[in-house]
């Protein structure tokens, strides 16, 4: 399931990789009754998987200036989780709440609203935020490398599918029917995000995305690719 909060205030402001004061924001919101998911997630196959995306921020007009993004006075974000306890409790903490803070804006909650899907076996897809996919390794010298994809890469789609495979295992889903295909993407959709220190080339776009009704509600629940508990991965159908 999936949330849409609207949020009202003055002038709203934020640097350029915002990402993080959004995380902040969302593990403040479920970390009071599952605070596990701050720092182990849950565990399988040696991966540390935390069950929630969020989307980018969504505005009706904005400006880029001096590393800063001004949005206007309204915004809306997308937040959603495969675990609907965590996805219950999200809520009634927010709905308890009539302003919140996103860096050093304090917004008034405007609305809060519920989203569901229906899903077949295909949806053509666009992302809320950037698909990230790469793959780290140690070299001969013991020293980390990262590969980054890109989606005209194999790896790229390999990746994903892999990555859905271990989120099905946490909730018993047999994934073996999920593919993805990139449309029309090209290098306009690459977007670079800086998230603490580290920066992240990760694609938005338009994709097809196949598989029984599960998988297709796992992928739009959880998100696609890497570190959607980051705001990478969250798709919406077209």
């Amino acid at each position: 399931m999936r949330i849409k909060i609207i949020l009202s205030g003055k002038n709203i402001v934020l640097p350029i990789s915002y990402q993080y004061c959004l995380q902040g924001l969302f593990y403040n919101l479920i970390t009071k009754k599952y605070d596990r998911f701050h720092d182990e997630g849950e565990m399988t196959d040696s991966k540390n998987m935390k069950p929630f995306s969020f989307s980018k921020i969504f505005c009706k007009r904005y400006e880029v200036k001096n590393k800063k993004i001004y949005f206007g006075d309204e915004i809306w974000i997308y937040f959603s989780s495969p675990n609907e306890n965590l996805l219950e409790e999200f809520l009634d903490q927010l709905i308890e709440l009539s302003n919140i803070r996103i860096g050093n804006n304090f917004l008034t909650i405007k609305s809060i609203r519920r989203l569901k899907y229906t899903f077949s076996d295909y949806a053509l897809i666009k992302t809320l935020s950037p698909i990230l996919v790469y793959e780290k390794f140690q070299n001969e010298n013991k020293t980390w490398k990262i590969i980054k994809y890109n989606p005209k890469d194999l790896e790229f789609i390999e990746i994903i599918k892999y990555n859905i495979n271990t989120k099905g295992k946490l909730l018993g889903l047999n994934t073996d029917s999920f593919n993805i295909v990139p449309q029309r993407i090209n290098f306009s959709n690459k977007r670079v995000v800086k998230y603490k220190k580290a920066l992240f080339e990760a694609w938005e776009g338009t994709y097809k995305i196949y598989g029984n009704k599960e998988v297709l509600k796992l992928a739009f629940d959880w998100g696609l690719g890497l570190r959607n508990s980051q705001g990478f991965g969250m798709i919406e159908t077209i």
